[in-house]
């Protein structure tokens, strides 16, 4: 080595390693979060309530009826769609035949 030498090269290091085997509540414990669990416990009861209640008060013809006229204007726009771009492509073929037989009768 030369004169000047550099402190890390000649530092000795050391890799340490710890591991732990916890339960996920040990680890919010061991990081000081609060539990919740019963808060937790009671939204999920009043979400299952909720849409216990929310399930009897459906009318299932109207539920289909809306998803079914949906479907259908969206089937409709497609297909206006697909139309209108093979009509701008029919006539762009046509106007390129068009000039195309000008051109041959010069």
């Amino acid at each position: 080595m030369s004169g000047t030498s550099d402190a890390r090269s000649d530092a000795i290091t050391m890799k340490i390693r710890v591991e732990f085997e916890l339960t996920p509540q040990e680890f919010r414990e061991s990081l000081g979060l609060p539990n919740i669990s019963g808060l937790q416990d009671e939204a999920l009861s009043m979400l299952k309530d909720r849409i216990g209640t929310d399930i009897d008060d459906i009318d299932v013809g109207k539920v289909l009826e809306s998803w079914l006229s949906q479907g259908i204007q969206a089937s409709r726009k497609v297909q206006e769609l697909v139309t209108s771009a093979a009509s701008v492509i029919l006539a762009r073929e046509m106007e390129d035949r068009e000039q195309a037989n000008g051109n041959d009768k010069e």
